[in-house]
This record gives C-alpha cells, structure tokens and sequence, in this order.
C-alpha cells in the first residue's frame, strides 16, 4: 500500500470534479488537528470522535486514509478488517469540498485494495435519518441489511449496510 513520497498505490492521485488533485496516504500523528475540525464540522457532538478516540483507532492500526489537495486535508477514511469483512469505521470529507468525489475517491480505494486482498464483503452502520449519507451509500453498492436500534450514543437506530467485493 505504500507508494512514492507517503502516497498510496495502486491510485496515488485522482483528477476530481474540478480538475484538481487530490492525493491519498495515510494518516499521520500530525493530521489530528485538521481530522478534528473536519469531524466537528461534520458530524454532531454526540457523534464526532474525540482526540483520544482518533488516537486509539490509529494505534489499532486501522487503515486510516487521508486525502489531501495542494497539502490541504479535505477528508478521510478509516477502515478495519475483521474476519475477511472490511469494516468502515467513520468518513467525512470537509464541508468546502463536499460535492467534488473525495468521498467516492476515498472508499472506491479501500475497496479495491480490500479485493485485491481477498476481502468478499464490506459493511458500514449510517443513521437510519443520515438520507445524505444513506444515498452516497447505495450509489457505491451498498445495500439495507438491517436496522440496529439504538446504535448510536443519542439512541437513535443505524442501517447495517453491506456490499459484496
């Protein structure tokens, strides 16, 4: 998965929307003030990860992607493998650069890196009210399997959405 200069192969650049770049590496211990704001922005304070989760799920070793344009953080990615199922943690792109592929970039990633693995099948939870995200979803692949009640720390019910590779 390594490529030149800290860049990911097989796709270490993809031309976007607007003609620019966006770049793909990993995540580095440096990132986690940009990842915060972009996660703050993103999601509510009952659903935004903390410092001290972003520091865990790195030391875990979970595949954590960020993507950069002209050395900006504008989103990323963590995924986890568990018994053959890649498993996607949390996504988020900037609000500034919603709309332009980066989401699409960052999972078609992943996913063909967890295939050419030998991964079969990838899932994800959303929240059964997140029809944003639920959409984006389903126009990679995914599919309804079920709702888990009560999945988030709010109460409220997730999709366990799911793909096969």
């Amino acid at each position: 998965m390594n490529g030149r200069k800290g860049y990911l192969n097989p796709f270490p650049w993809f031309a976007m929307k607007n003609k620019a770049t966006v770049k793909l590496r990993k995540f580095k211990p440096g990132d986690l003030d940009q990842i915060l704001k972009i996660e703050k922005a993103c999601f509510s304070k009952t659903d935004a990860y903390s410092k001290r989760k972003f520091k865990l799920l790195f030391k875990a070793r979970h595949n954590f992607i960020v993507a950069e344009k002209a050395n900006e953080i504008t989103g990323y990615m963590i995924a986890k493998v568990k018994k053959n199922l890649l498993d996607f943690v949390s996504i988020a792109i900037s609000k500034r650069h919603q709309g332009l592929g980066i989401g699409i970039i960052l999972m078609k990633f992943i996913i063909n890196y967890s295939k050419a693995c030998g991964i079969k099948k990838a899932s994800l939870e959303v929240k059964t009210t997140n029809k944003k995200a639920i959409s984006f979803y389903e126009n990679i692949g995914f599919k309804i399997k079920k709702t888990v009640k009560k999945y988030y720390r709010d109460g409220k019910s997730a999709y366990l959405m799911e793909k096969s590779l």
